[in-house]
């Protein structure tokens, strides 16, 4: 159990003074690391995902697999748990000290062929005053690969979850009480490469099942069936082109109202690598999803995404993310279109120091129910902060985040503030 932490309404400048003056001694300081400068750059590696030999977690093997047990510990000051505008709270938004845990373990086989890898962990969250917030995740994820000769491989997962919706989501209303959920899923795939042609094959189950029975409305499950083929160019692209189905089943009805939906997507793309240093995936098409109840109307756009990184200098990666998805919503609306664009930013001031930074955006526009009025929302948000690697069994993050949501709801309002202090720690097998 986590100890207690007393903390008072002045506490977010408190910790914002402690994570950032912790920050510029560890800056001054250094941990001892020798500079970034002169660090040579792996083609197709972020500064982020860079091996770090000295300070990356030395596995505990146990028969042919490597295990990576760790666990984070932190907490954050959240000045608005509810996601609510101060403006129209009677009493002002709450804030609150949450302390977290997050164990977690990995094993990842070592055969020369085929392999098979386990993750499984949990999310805690305590709060210190408003203790009906309080949850607990959990999470395991199987997957599995099959070597069925040089150019062919299957591959299949299985994934269980026990969850709670955040709040402020396109899913959530605002001021009530978030929905826990179980979610079970499993994936099948098939890829194989003849010279230059690659041809891939994937079919994805999810199932999801609400805890509180009044909510049972929202059980449904999801099948996604995905078929890609492309082709190498000497330059060392890969042009594709890509066919998704959707099929989304719900388990009971909603005021008489049939939430069943069909869908497909075409699209076009490239995976790019320009000598390594800048790489990734564009690519843009067409998507639809049907609804089967009455006044349900059909969702029908442009998609696209983007997924790049740009190794600057040895030392700094841009990264630039886009998406459009057609999500699920309880709210008087056949779907939410969300598009989402982030834009980050890593730099390797030490060795043993990363900061980060990001800009997002997120657009929730709902295909309301015929004759409800237009509602769409803009979710803005930033956050900073700083990574040290003390060692091999000691890492520190400091962050602050603050997000904002403008919707045509006003009520739907809301500014955020968190920042969080947290602790990674591996077993003491070899610390430096």
């Amino acid at each position: 159990m986590l100890p207690e932490m007393k903390i008072g309404r002045g506490a977010t400048v408190r910790l914002l003074v402690l994570g950032w003056t912790t920050s510029a001694v560890l800056v001054a300081l250094g941990g001892g690391a020798a500079p970034a400068f002169g660090a040579e750059t792996v083609r197709g590696e972020t500064v982020m995902d860079r091996a770090r030999p000295e300070y990356d977690p030395l596995a505990m093997r146990l028969g042919a697999f490597d295990l990576f047990p760790l666990m984070e510990i932190g907490g954050r000051w959240d000045d608005n748990i509810y996601r609510a505008d101060d403006e129209r709270a009677d009493d002002g938004t709450p804030s609150d000290w949450i302390t977290f845990a997050r164990p977690r373990v990995q094993a990842l086989s070592q055969w020369s062929n085929h392999s098979l890898a386990l993750d499984a962990g949990a999310r805690i969250d305590r709060f210190q005053d408003n203790n009906d917030e309080n949850n607990a995740d959990r999470f395991a994820t199987l997957t599995g690969r099959l070597d069925a000769g040089r150019n062919t491989e299957f591959r299949a997962s299985a994934n269980m979850a026990d969850l709670r919706e955040g709040r402020g989501g396109a899913y959530s209303i605002v001021g009530g009480e978030p929905d826990t959920f179980e979610k079970r899923g499993a994936a099948v795939g098939l890829s194989r490469s003849l010279n230059r042609v690659l041809l891939s094959f994937e079919g994805r189950y999810d199932d999801y099942k609400y805890d509180n029975p009044a909510r049972a409305f929202r059980d449904r499950s999801d099948r996604e069936w995905r078929a890609r083929a492309g082709y190498r160019i000497p330059s060392g692209h890969e042009v594709f082109a890509r066919a998704t189905r959707y099929d989304r089943r719900y388990d009971t009805r909603r005021r008489g109202l049939d939430r069943d939906s069909d869908g497909w997507e075409l699209a076009v793309g490239v995976d790019l690598d320009l000598g390594g240093l800048l790489f990734g995936e564009l690519f843009a098409g067409y998507r639809r999803q049907s609804y089967e109840g009455i006044g349900l109307r059909s969702v029908e756009r442009p998609s696209f995404g983007v997924e790049l990184d740009w190794n600057v200098s040895p030392m700094t990666t841009l990264s630039a993310t886009a998406s459009r998805a057609v999500e699920e919503t309880i709210l008087d609306a056949s779907a939410v279109l969300v598009t989402r664009v982030e834009i980050g930013a890593v730099h390797e001031l030490r060795r043993n120091m990363l900061l980060t930074a990001t800009l997002d955006i997120a657009n929730n526009n709902f295909r309301v129910v015929a004759g409800r009025p237009r509602h769409q929302e803009d979710i803005w948000g930033g956050e900073a902060g700083v990574r040290w690697l003390a060692n091999r069994c000691v890492h520190v993050d400091f962050s602050y985040r603050y997000e904002t949501r403008d919707s045509t709801i006003p009520a739907n309002d809301y500014g955020n503030h968190v920042a969080s202090l947290a602790f990674t720690l591996q077993p003491p097998l070899r610390c430096r």
